[in-house]
């Protein structure tokens, strides 16, 4: 059982949690939710040009080194973050330093490259197929909720700058156990053997194809249907940006606690726990694509439950409809990482890196700016949000936009009897 890459991924992501799920309650002492949702949109965009980068140094380097790289400027970055808050900078200078953090902050897609180099090893060397990427990536979400209402129980206490010391050490502990895997799991991934092989001397490894190369081929030939994926990908996380923005503010303003701003997070993550765990299995008998369209069902019917949410029975209804949010992120994350990691060229950090950039760059992006401004004009009337968000997804669904594309399914859903020589073909016109 791997347990050091689980480890990684619930520290790493238990780090982000004060700042990602609480930073809105932070900034809007000091900014309109209109500028919040410009600020926040804006530090998306140094992601689409750094985030090639690190993910060309990851998958053609070492993934442990560019993740403590970025795990050590995301520290130092964030001291500047609290020191601009407590100063009040103005709007534009804060805007700046955002976009460098942004620019240098690629923890999760590193993240994923490192606990996805380790999962292929184990199932290569042991020849079984009990460790996926699901089941290393469940304890991102385990860290999300348990570090969601972990935290709001010390902002109850202790006050919103307690996300401070919280986010230095948590950042420490998962540079540690990087650094534990750089010097144990990785040096392991170029062997799948038990000891040296001296029988007869080994060919020089051949150098690997340029992942951005790759990509834009794979994307000029709409390889297994991947323009249709990257819309529906974006698509999610434009509606999804509801569940980042709108539903924290709208529980506040119903009366409700931080506390209970955490428990509904924890609940919303332990709804996606299995489906993680079972993630492979899933996509092996099914496809990508029914993977997607189950998680836009579970989002319309999530959002149709949340407009219903009132103070009076907020509680009950919070904990019926956020487990669906878990659901719908758990099919989306693992689906498109099992569909991208599947194709030509075992680009992991690229792979992730794509995700990031259609799911949280474009889909976040536009929405940061989208819903917050209509909050900003619909003021406490949010369950309007909702249902307008349910109605768009319900529009891309019904149009048969979600259709299953030919080629499409992965191992068992359509995909994975593709021919090894049409692979090879494909590999030998980007290299």
């Amino acid at each position: 059982m791997l347990i050091l890459p689980k480890l990684l991924t619930f520290c790493s992501f238990l780090s982000m949690v004060g700042w990602s799920r609480f930073s809105m309650v932070l900034l809007m002492g000091n900014y309109t939710p209109a500028q919040i949702g410009l600020l926040r949109s804006l530090s998306y965009l140094p992601k689409v040009l750094s985030g090639p980068v690190w993910s060309v140094w990851s998958d053609t380097g070492s993934p442990s080194k560019a993740l403590m790289l970025s795990l050590f400027i995301g520290l130092a970055s964030f001291e500047f973050v609290r020191l601009s808050l407590r100063d009040h900078w103005p709007f534009w200078l804060f805007c700046t330093l955002r976009l460098f953090r942004s620019a240098t902050n690629s923890v999760s897609p590193l993240t994923d490259a490192v606990i996805l180099h380790a999962a292929k090893t184990h199932r290569t060397k042991s020849k079984a197929d009990d460790e996926s990427f699901g089941r290393q990536r469940v304890f991102s979400s385990l860290a999300w909720g348990f570090g969601s209402l972990f935290v709001g129980q010390l902002i109850d206490q202790f006050g919103i700058d307690v996300i401070y010391p919280y986010t230095r050490v948590t950042i420490l502990l998962a540079m540690f156990i990087t650094y534990l895997i750089s010097r144990t799991i990785e040096p392991s991934l170029t062997s799948t053997g038990d000891g040296p092989d001296t029988s007869s001397p080994k060919p020089p490894p051949k150098a690997k194809p340029n992942p951005l190369r790759m990509v834009a081929n794979l994307v000029s030939e709409n390889h297994k249907g991947i323009r249709r994926f990257a819309f529906q990908v974006s698509m999610l996380g434009f509606l999804m940006t509801l569940s980042d923005t709108v539903i924290p503010v709208h529980i506040e303003k119903m009366g409700g606690s931080r506390t209970l701003n955490g428990a509904s997070t924890l609940v919303a993550i332990l709804g996606g726990v299995p489906f993680f765990w079972q993630s492979r299995q899933i996509y092996k008998k099914t496809s990508v694509w029914f993977m997607l369209r189950a998680a836009s069902w579970a989002l319309v019917l999530r959002m149709v439950m949340m407009s219903l949410v009132s103070s009076k029975d907020m509680f009950w209804l919070l904990m019926l409809a956020q487990p669906l949010h878990g659901v719908t992120f758990a099919l989306m994350i693992c689906g498109s990482t099992e569909f991208l990691t599947s194709l030509p060229g075992e680009m992991f950090s690229t792979s992730s890196t794509i995700i990031n950039t259609l799911f949280f760059v474009v889909g976040h992006g536009v929405g940061n700016i989208f819903w917050l401004k209509a909050m900003d004009m619909k003021g406490d009337h949010a369950e309007s949000l909702y249902l307008l968000g349910a109605g768009i997804m319900l529009i891309d669904l019904l149009a048969g936009g979600l259709r299953d594309e030919a080629g499409g399914g992965g191992e068992g859903g359509g995909g994975g009897g593709e021919e090894e020589g049409e692979e090879v073909e494909l590999i030998s016109k980007i290299v």
